[in-house]
């Protein structure tokens, strides 16, 4: 096992030890600071492909994180968490993520300057998968989930390259 999995690991169980009233919080903060994001109307720069493709690549990012922080709210306490992962579980964790995607589009159409695109919702989806993907792979080391993890990223460059360069 290679140091930096060994530390990921370690901050994972470190994590899972606390309450999950406590582990609630960064999906939430996550979720205030996308909802403040795209509650500004944009700045007035000229057009970009680099700035679009940046902004886009944001939306993986952004929904890696809060779906990877909602699994591990769900997930239980202790050590014997890795090994209480359910279908449902999985779901739930997706369902939150993409859900608040969803949301968040909608809002972003009533936001003068801002507009609502199917791409941004699939970048949304592909990198809260990406997330609980992420977390499945790296807690059970499984070279196929590694695969699995490459695949979605393949998944999300489409994605990003369809919201860049795509009507929406």
């Amino acid at each position: 096992m290679s140091r930096v999995r060994a530390g990921l690991l370690w901050l994972l169980a470190w994590w899972l030890r606390l309450p999950r009233i406590v582990r609630v919080l960064a999906p939430l903060a996550i979720m205030v600071f996308l909802w403040v994001s795209s509650s500004k109307t944009p700045t007035s720069k000229p057009p970009s492909v680099v700035r679009a493709l940046l902004h886009n690549g944001a939306h993986v990012v952004a929904y890696f994180a809060l779906g990877g922080a909602w699994l591990l709210t769900l997930l239980g306490r202790g050590g014997e968490v890795f090994a209480a992962w359910t279908t449902r579980l999985v779901a739930a964790t997706i369902a939150l993520a993409v859900l608040y995607g969803v949301v968040d589009e909608v809002h972003q159409a009533y936001v003068p300057g801002r507009h609502s695109s199917f791409w941004d919702m699939a970048s949304d989806a592909v990198g809260a998968v990406l997330g609980v993907a992420f977390v499945a792979w790296l807690t059970s080391g499984e070279a196929r989930r590694g695969w699995r993890c490459a695949a979605l990223v393949g998944l999300a460059v489409l994605t990003v390259l369809a919201a860049t360069f795509l009507p929406g």
